[in-house]
């Protein structure tokens, strides 16, 4: 009996033996490594041109309107570089076989991020009643959906609400409540650009007959990308 007991005892250890030995090949941790490629928001002014590029003595209909809005001297804002104010109205057209005028544009990396940002205009030998189109094309040329959130108008922010098709930007260079230059803005606000695509946008810009003679007024244009969903258009139609 007792031989019986001793035989059991070892195949009794020899089996649990077996069973840890199989529990040890069975026991495996898994580690699993997740990578994560972040997109980027990146928008960029992929070209600005004038209708009016060349230099006189080429003869083309000019602008001499008025416009049926005026700014009263509590409209404007002082922006640190010039007086900026925004009127609804539209402006009145009548051709002039008269051109000594001529516009130029280019457009800047402000950012240092390697994109152009800002687009900017200047007049030559303007006149009072001396109107150009300045045109701008955008381009997202990153990877996530954006809208343009703001434009930015010789440092002064103009929101969607501020701009309504025929709204008028007046500027005010010196300050004296009688601004020298009208801007006519076509709105891209509010609009999702997707990765690839693009959108343009045409202005009117006008010289005043407050314009000094032997001047130079620059117009400059920044337009602020965001991320579709950051967006203070996202969600809304």
């Amino acid at each position: 009996m007792n031989l019986k007991k001793l035989l059991v005892l070892p195949i009794f250890l020899i089996l649990i033996s077996s069973i840890s030995i199989a529990l040890a090949m069975w026991s495996e941790t898994l580690k699993i490594n997740v990578t994560v490629n972040t997109g980027e928001v990146d928008a960029e002014i992929v070209r600005a041109y004038v209708d009016d590029d060349i230099p006189p003595p080429t003869i083309k209909p000019d602008y001499n309107g008025t416009p049926n809005a005026w700014p009263n001297c509590t409209d404007f804002n002082y922006t640190g570089e010039g007086w900026v104010a925004v009127i609804k109205g539209d402006i009145d057209f009548e051709e002039l076989d008269k051109d000594v005028a001529w516009a130029e544009a280019w457009t800047e990396d402000t950012d240092g991020d390697g994109d152009n940002d800002t687009a900017y205009v200047k007049i030559h030998n303007g006149y009072p009643g001396y109107m150009v189109w300045f045109s701008l094309e955008v381009d997202n040329v990153g990877t996530i959906p954006i809208f343009i959130d703001y434009y930015i108008v010789n440092s002064t922010t103009l929101t969607k609400e501020e701009i309504e098709e025929n709204n008028l930007v007046f500027l005010d260079a010196n300050g004296d409540c009688e601004p020298e230059v009208l801007i006519q803005l076509y709105n891209i606000l509010g609009e999702q650009i997707d990765p690839g695509q693009g959108r343009e946008s045409s202005w009117r810009i006008v010289v005043l007959q407050p314009a000094s003679e032997n001047s130079e007024y620059v117009i400059s244009v920044k337009l602020v990308a965001v991320q579709w969903n950051e967006s203070i258009y996202y969600g809304k139609k």
